[in-house]
């Protein structure tokens, strides 16, 4: 097959040169609507990291698929970041820890997480998280912590996009179940930027629907917060009203 030709695509997730020129050779080489994706670790955090790029992507719930596989082979995502590029390319990337290896994980281990990220695109099963050993009580402890857990959605900051900020504790499957409840509302991820801090998540999406405006009338925003407090649980409280998050 004969590299694709792409205009004005611009890298924003990686700063290096070496780093760019890979993702603009995957991009080059990828078919219709194809995806592919590869990893490389981090020693000075002892972490690894995960690419993801995919033609024609946007609108394809295709970055809550691929944190449901990472979580699926026991991935522990510490931060994650998509990005909708020109000439309609998605590129994604994570880091995360992967509790099966202390230092590097074996080639084979990283082929066939990437082999599940690829294979994730378009699938229409929701993922099976695996049971990790101490997590749940882990999980169990952070719920009794005095962490804030918050939601959030500003319309004024960005002229294209809402903004919607989680606040939350971290929890197997978190980044999945949200990612997907805002696609199923009907809103395309155009930028997302995930951070954890110890056991507290900050998700930041900018999101629109899928004609391109920006959701801001009351009923909307009023759906989306209500779908996300399902995904996060009862232990969420709804964000009191602050000055320029109205519509």
């Amino acid at each position: 097959m004969a590299p694709r030709v792409f205009r004005n695509a611009r890298i924003l997730i990686v700063d290096d040169e070496p780093a760019n020129i890979e993702v603009l050779r995957r991009l080059r080489m990828l078919a219709p609507r194809g995806g592919t994706a590869w990893s490389g670790y981090l020693p000075e955090t002892d972490t690894v990291e995960f690419f993801g790029a995919i033609d024609r992507g946007v609108g394809r719930a295709i970055f809550s698929s691929m944190a449901g596989a990472l979580t699926g082979h026991g991935m522990q995502i510490l931060s994650a970041e998509t990005h909708a590029l020109a000439d309609d390319f998605l590129l994604l990337h994570y880091v995360a820890h992967d509790p099966d290896y202390p230092g590097e994980p074996p080639p084979e281990r990283m082929a066939a997480v990437c082999d599940s990220l690829v294979a994730s695109i378009d699938r229409e099963e929701p993922p099976t998280f695996r049971t990790v050993w101490g997590y749940e009580q882990h999980e169990a402890n952070a719920a009794l912590s005095n962490l804030p857990n918050e939601i959030r959605i500003d319309t004024q900051l960005s002229d294209e996009c809402a903004i919607v900020e989680v606040f939350t504790i971290d929890r197997r499957g978190l980044l999945y179940r949200l990612a997907r409840a805002l696609h199923d509302l009907g809103l395309i991820i155009r930028f997302a930027k995930i951070g954890t801090y110890l056991d507290q998540v900050v998700d930041v999406f900018y999101v629109t629907e899928r004609d391109g405006t920006k959701p801001r009338s009351e009923e909307r925003l009023a759906e989306i917060r209500s779908r996300l407090l399902e995904v996060v649980g009862p232990k969420v409280a709804e964000a009191k009203p602050q000055a320029g998050n109205s519509p």
